[in-house]
């Protein structure tokens, strides 16, 4: 799903909503698509994206009527799927996010030039913590080792032994 043209934050809540029921409760696997022409016409949607991301929900989303219909509309399911689990309120929401998180995929394709992403990523760390980022077009060898210098200095900065601005290649 996208998000709708009008791009206001009650659009987005209503969508994420939806799509929340979707992957919560109907055990539907979907997908909302963000990209930088939609963060740039409201940045507060990254605020929920990144609460979701980081959580797996987000706070004051839905109405706690409309929570306890989907708490309810999940609890054949779970009954089924864990037979040990009690059929309390605290479990029934655990499960209900668990089976939202594991079906709700947020897709953002944000632009990494320039100053908007480091800003955006440093105000909202889910968009980053919370994801796993994909390129699509290979970087040139100078781009790499120019990163590597800036934002490495000069150390890997993950836990195998090949340097992560390389992806896999020693370092020379």
């Amino acid at each position: 799903m996208e998000t709708k043209q009008k791009n206001s934050v009650a659009n987005l809540l209503e969508d994420l909503k939806s799509l929340y029921r979707a992957a919560g409760v109907q055990g539907r696997h979907v997908c909302l698509l963000l990209g930088d022409a939609d963060v740039d016409r409201n940045e507060r949607f990254l605020e929920y994206v990144s609460q979701l991301l980081a959580t797996g929900e987000v706070a004051g989303m839905m109405t706690r009527e409309e929570l306890d219909a989907m708490l309810n509309d999940v609890r054949a399911p779970m009954r089924r799927e864990h037979p040990t689990l009690p059929d309390t309120r605290d479990a029934l929401r655990r499960y209900l996010a668990d089976r939202a998180r594991a079906r709700l995929h947020v897709v953002l394709c944000l632009s990494p030039a320039g100053g908007r992403f480091a800003r955006r990523a440093a105000q909202f760390p889910g968009i980053v913590g919370g994801t796993a980022v994909d390129w699509f077009l290979p970087w040139p060898r100078e781009a790499l080792v120019s990163g590597e210098g800036a934002f490495c200095f000069g150390r890997c900065c993950c836990c195998c032994c090949d340097c992560c601005c390389f992806w896999g290649g020693r370092r020379s």
